[in-house]
């Protein structure tokens, strides 16, 4: 494949032309080798300008229980739900949280309209079994989904499958493929009737042929970069042609989450460098045949030295080029349900699955359990609720299936230990402060939250490096977890660790109790998944 840090060569384009000429057939070999010249703009990130929008190509995303919908005039009164997760995106950089930069005027706006929760925690640090704990109300000991093997089991009750129980069309559009730790592999297009994967088209049509062109534009000419784009396209061609209401919508960005290849953090343009215009003129981010996220993975295994000051800057304003892109992106989403009659009737949610890391603890990407990377976005906007409320106390992600079954008067789903935010969203001076729990299965770690202490305890050979393996902070006094005071105030540390282990008890015993005797079924983890995983720094080397 072509070097996609330079402009592509005329032989490059001809032979990308000729490689889907290959699978496409003559005519369509043709069209691809015609089109093959543009492909590249002024940053020198390829703009690729293949006739994949000619009625030649069926445009189809990956789509897991597709079938052809009726535009429905509405089966009840019940309100539509949107509930968007956009990956490792952290709330302090977004300037609806009061971030410096103006990353996020829409999800601003969004805020003015519902209620955004100051202090929002996720269950785990990384992708899988976070979104397990949103579409479930479990923590990651309850619903037991802990390692790259572990997937939904049929005895989980899932948010989209009682939404279905209720008459709601559910549509899922998520940003990895099936393999992927939000995938139809790991169990989660359960109860939903259409699951699209990644990569998602440019037309709604269908097609295995499509999916493979679009496969090989996002992966190799693109670069994943962008995806959002066609990701909004297809949920609003949904809207308009395959619609029934009332409908729940999961759309899963993985957008601002690091890339695999050449810059760890990315853009399309104008996003690309618009906090830092000029910064990337010179910028070689690679270090050696190390680039993107790579490098940063031998960074957090210890294997690299750490970035410099500036390289530090240039990740954060590339971070923050890809957050002010999905504000835009959702922005694009929003108005097109103005504009189609809907936003008036559908509940809005906007959250994260976890954050991610610039440093501020050693350590780039999302490998420790500090605020950087458990604190969340979480914003609710409920029509006929109150706007504008800034709401202060401690919740969880788990929290969010609950909420949205309160909301249409649904039973809560068996087992779930998140609790209803109704009374948050509906009354000025409620407030709530629940506990949190969190694990990380990767580093062997465990979080409490209780009022204003964070206690992490780390796996004992912690020790052996010289590091601690007990954690205390005050997040009240010291938000940026700069003092571990847990010499300091033995008794709070020991109180916590009781807390934490009946929680771990608890939490066990109910995933015994749902169980119910039945096996535990694991993923196998094929090639390309593997390599997929890898890339995204969930494999390493040694796990072969």
């Amino acid at each position: 494949m072509p070097d996609f840090a330079k402009p592509l060569r005329p032989s490059d384009a001809l032979k990308f032309g000729l490689s889907i000429g290959l699978s496409c057939g003559a005519l369509d070999g043709v069209l691809a080798i015609r089109s093959a010249g543009a492909m590249i703009d002024r940053a020198g990130i390829l703009a690729v300008s293949l006739v994949v929008d000619a009625a030649a190509f069926a445009m189809a995303a990956d789509v897991v229980g597709a079938s052809d919908g009726e535009h429905g005039e509405g089966r009840s009164s019940q309100p539509n739900i949107l509930l968007i997760s956009i990956d490792t995106l952290r709330p302090d950089h977004l300037s609806a949280y009061g971030y410096s930069r103006d990353t996020s005027p829409v999800l601003q706006r969004l805020a003015r309209e519902g209620v955004l929760f100051q202090e929002a925690y996720s269950h785990s640090t990384w992708t899988l079994p976070a979104h397990a704990s949103i579409l479930t109300g479990l923590n990651p000991l309850a619903h037991g989904v802990l390692t790259r093997e572990d997937r939904l089991q049929g005895y989980h009750e899932t948010l989209a499958e009682r939404l279905n129980e209720e008459g709601y069309e559910t549509v899922a559009w998520v940003g990895t493929k099936r393999w992927g730790f939000v995938g139809a592999d790991y169990g989660f297009a359960s109860g939903f009737t259409r699951f699209h994967h990644y990569p998602h088209p440019n037309r709604f049509w269908s097609g295995i042929l499509a999916r493979n062109i679009d496969a090989l534009l996002l992966e190799y000419l693109y670069r994943g970069v962008g995806n959002a784009h066609a990701q909004v396209g297809e949920v609003l061609r949904w809207l308009d042609v395959g619609r029934t209401d009332p409908f729940f919508a999961f759309v899963h960005f993985y957008d601002v989450h690091s890339k695999s290849a050449i810059l760890p953090y990315e853009a399309p343009e104008p996003f690309r460098d618009v906090f830092c215009e000029g910064a990337l003129d010179d910028f070689d981010f690679c270090e050696g045949a190390l680039c993107a996220s790579d490098r940063l993975l031998e960074i957090a295994r210890g294997r690299k030295s750490a970035l410099g000051k500036e390289e530090i800057e240039i990740a954060r304003c590339l971070y923050d080029g890809g957050v002010a892109f999905m504000d835009s992106e959702l922005g694009r989403l929003f108005t097109g349900l103005k504009a189609r009659g809907l936003y008036d009737n559908t509940i809005i949610v906007v959250t994260s699955d976890h954050g991610e890391a610039f440093f501020e603890h050693e350590r780039p990407l999302h490998t420790t359990l500090h605020e950087e990377i458990t604190r969340i976005p979480m914003i609710i906007r409920v029509p006929g609720a109150l706007e504008g409320k800034r709401a202060s106390g401690v919740v969880r992600q788990s929290d969010i299936a609950p909420t949205l079954l309160a909301l249409i008067g649904s039973r809560p789903l068996e087992g779930a230990q998140g609790k209803s935010l109704v009374d948050v969203l509906t009354q000025w001076n409620e407030t709530l402060d629940f506990g949190v729990l969190a694990v990380d299965d990767n580093q062997g770690g465990s979080l409490i939250r209780k009022g204003p202490y964070v206690l992490i305890l780390h796996p004992s050979f912690n020790a052996l490096d010289g590091k601690p393996t007990q954690e205390l902070y005050d997040v009240s006094s010291d938000p940026a977890q700069r003092h571990n005071r847990a010499v300091a105030e033995p008794l709070v540390v020991a109180g916590l660790i009781q807390r934490m282990g009946n929680q771990h008890q608890r939490s066990l015993a109910l995933q015994k109790r749902l169980a119910a005797g039945e096996t535990h079924e694991k993923v196998e983890v094929s090639d390309e998944a593997r390599a997929g995983l890898r890339a995204l720094g969930y494999i390493q080397d040694e796990d072969e």
